[in-house]
């Protein structure tokens, strides 16, 4: 073995390694790459990142009110109501000209 791998070797070893810092920069990477993917594809039906935590619980809790909503989400009762009123134009719309 060289001089080099030696050194190498032996400063690994000495590097304490906090695997939950490490596990948490995983998760945090692959969940910006998630939303990253998912805004590339919903970009063009008018859909931004932003909105993705009320699709989620919309879709968990179809009979929610704007107040449960924004307590789940953690925004401002107001900014729910503008964020529905802008996205359920749009959801609306966009339901009722499928089939």
């Amino acid at each position: 073995m060289s001089k080099k791998s030696t050194r190498l070797q032996s400063a690994e070893l000495t590097v304490p390694v906090d695997h939950q810092k490490i596990l948490g920069l995983a998760v945090n990477t692959l969940g910006r790459n998630i939303v990253w993917s998912l805004s590339k594809r919903t970009a063009r039906h008018g859909v931004l990142p932003g909105v993705y935590p009320i699709i989620a619980w919309l879709m968990q809790l179809p009979d929610s009110t704007q107040a449960e909503l924004s307590r789940l989400v953690g925004i401002e009762q107001p900014t729910m109501a503008i964020t529905l009123r802008r996205y359920g134009a749009r959801w609306a719309h966009s339901t009722q000209t499928r089939p």
